[in-house]
């Protein structure tokens, strides 16, 4: 986000969260006060756009995206987020481009690497406790809906398309042919994707991660199937806690030790981190 959309926002927004994604290698900055701002200008631009949001009170997060390229260095970017005094989040998911083209997943972070965040206590607080086994679901579980994407939010994208997560690449309908309200009441692919329950999930509903898995629906969609797996989030539960999933273990080979390669997961951090 750009020091001219803060201003505008601080004009016309009540104080929301605000998220500056952050994915330049920035091991050089230890502290604000040494920031190299003379050799990069977007990260000069960026600090001065955070500062000025929270001059007006704003909420504000930086969200570091991991990848191949600067996994070393969000140890510093929480630093700086900590100098600044605003919220940090990291996410190392490289999810396939809404055309389904998954090349860019190489810039997921390897095996080792992952295990490694999710045994970082500064940022997980108490690692046994977060990398606990799930518990087993009961019936109010199974009952729930497996994602809030088509219930309480939608993407429109910027040639009117509309799907139920930005993340979720099911077209519903298009806002240039229809209005709105239309598509978000009545379309057939929407209302769909709200009938769906966690016990109508074939392969989830009988895994013993379901209560602790993040898994999302628009990734299991682009794997082929939106009640199916999605197998970037099995190997999260699997980094999580060492156990295979119900998924991951029907795709090891008979006599295999090692598990798929993993591509990457999503983690929220906000003063700690959720799975």
């Amino acid at each position: 986000m750009g020091f001219s959309l803060a201003c505008f926002m601080v004009q016309v927004c009540p104080p929301v969260s605000v998220s500056y994604s952050s994915c330049l290698p920035l091991s050089s900055v230890a502290s604000t006060s040494s920031v190299p701002f003379s050799r990069d200008s977007n990260q000069k631009r960026s600090i001065a756009a955070i500062r000025f949001l929270k001059s007006y009170g704003l909420k504000t997060t930086i969200a570091n995206v991991l990848m191949l390229q600067n996994m070393q260095d969000y140890p510093q970017v929480r630093e700086l987020a900590r100098e600044l005094d605003v919220e940090f989040t990291i996410d190392p998911t490289i999810t396939p481009k809404m055309d389904g083209d998954r090349a860019i997943l190489n810039l997921n972070i390897e095996r080792e690497a992952l295990h490694r965040v999710f045994h970082d206590e500064q940022l997980v607080g108490d690692v046994e406790e977060f990398c606990r086994p799930a518990a087993a679901a009961d019936e109010d579980e199974m009952d729930s809906l497996p994602c809030s994407a088509g219930h309480t939010a939608c993407y429109v994208s910027p040639y009117g398309d509309v799907y139920p997560c930005v993340q979720f690449p099911l077209p519903t309908g298009n806002v240039r042919r229809q209005r709105f309200v239309d598509i978000w009441r009545d379309s057939e692919q929407m209302n769909e994707v709200r009938s769906i329950r966690m016990r109508d999930l074939p392969t989830c509903s009988g895994c013993g991660h379901m209560t602790g898995c993040t898994r999302c629906p628009g990734l299991a969609f682009m794997e082929g199937d939106m009640r199916g797996p999605s197998i970037q989030d099995c190997e999260k539960s699997f980094a999580r806690t060492g156990i295979p999933s119900k998924n991951l273990t029907a795709k090891r080979p008979a006599g295999a030790v090692g598990l798929v390669q993993i591509q990457g997961v999503r983690i929220a951090v906000a003063g700690g981190i959720s799975a």
